[in-house]
């Protein structure tokens, strides 16, 4: 039975400073950061698995701004780990790293976070489905795996626009052809070139039904939210549990209510209010907002990292009213049942209030 190593991940933990020891160009809007130690010399602080992520801390405007990145290196490396990062519209941290980090710099980070991993013992096969810079953490397990020569198979369908926006594609067909067990399929959306003979168009179910018993074989999805969603629509065409489906969502940082922006007379009708008991303050908490926003608002302090609901770093108990979170995987079992949140998930439709 296929066998798997990785080192025992601290979930966090660590916080401190990263040298830039690289920086590649992997395609026209795609960059990767090469972070070392400090030293330059020696093992990273920290141990992780694949498929975890980083946050990185910057000051822009006066304020600390923090947004998460895949490591997309594999564990085995543990003299230096890879974020490769697209350069977002609008993007503060994205435009920050791609536009005035070079190699030498020292960046603020925290982590790892995440459970998003496969280390190759939860499973004896994997599909993995990847949608543009949604690569990076299944990159991250790609690597670990073929670096053990991990014997399961692998399939990987990674949907991009064009040959142009493919990340790391040298590399995939470099390693599918090393190791036999891995099998490589890029779906291209728009391109026009004649040269490219492999398929066209959108991960379909006619697509993923070609891989060999997927309706019982482990699953993970990556993406931006619209891809995520027509795969699962595909999934489901096949009859497969899209409970079973593990996913991470890849989202541009966005805001419901940016800071200093007041509630507008229509949305405060329809505001709910947030206690935060405390800190003694109340805050409006318009439709769709999070805890979180309405926190920093009011100037209420809640620790963060990721804003997607996978690190458990914002963690807070609900004292009383009703939340709906559409992520909770960094909360526990325990969690669940003694009334904690998690503030960067947590929405209401009524008044709530809350330990911070």
């Amino acid at each position: 039975e296929p066998q798997a190593r990785a080192p025992v991940s601290t979930m966090g933990g660590w916080v401190g400073k990263l040298r830039v020891a690289r920086v590649f160009q992997e395609t026209p809007k795609v960059k990767t950061f090469r972070l070392a130690p400090v030293e330059g010399v020696g093992a990273l602080p920290f141990e992780f698995e694949p498929g975890q992520f980083l946050t990185l801390s910057v000051h822009s405007g006066g304020n600390q701004v923090k947004r998460s990145y895949s490591i997309a290196s594999s564990p085995c490396c543990h003299g230096w780990c890879d974020l490769t990062v697209k350069h977002e519209s609008g993007g503060i941290v994205s435009g920050y790293l791609h536009e005035q980090v070079k190699e030498g710099d020292l960046l603020d980070a925290s982590g790892p976070y995440g459970r998003f991993t496969f280390r190759g013992v939860e499973s004896d096969s994997v599909v993995f489905l990847g949608g543009g810079v949604g690569i990076t953490p299944l990159m991250s397990s790609i690597r670990y795996l073929t670096d053990q020569s991990w014997n399961g198979r692998i399939d990987l369908v990674y949907a991009c626009k064009d040959l142009e926006s493919v990340i790391f594609r040298d590399e995939l067909n470099q390693l599918a052809r090393r190791h036999p067990n891995l099998h490589v399929s890029i779906v291209l959306s728009d391109e026009s070139s004649a040269a490219w003979t492999g398929p066209r168009g959108f991960i379909t179910a006619e697509l993923l039904g070609q891989i060999p018993q997927i309706r019982s074989r482990r699953i993970h999805l990556c993406g931006p939210s619209v891809m995520m969603d027509a795969v699962r629509n595909e999934l489901g065409k096949l009859g497969i549990d899209l409970a079973s489906v593990h996913s991470e969502l890849f989202l541009s940082p966005s805001r419901t209510v940016p800071p200093g922006l007041e509630v507008s007379a229509g949305d405060t009708a329809t505001a709910v209010t947030c206690s935060f008991e405390r800190s003694g303050k109340k805050a409006p908490l318009a439709a769709g907002q999070t805890v979180l926003e309405a926190a920093e608002e009011v100037g209420v302090p809640i620790e963060y990292a990721c804003r997607q609901g996978y690190c458990g770093l914002c963690k807070i108990k609900l004292l009383s009213g009703e939340v709906t979170m559409d992520v909770d995987d960094g909360l526990t079992p325990l969690d669940r049942s003694s009334g904690v949140i998690l503030a960067c998930q947590a929405k209401a439709s009524a008044d709530i209030s809350v330990d911070a």
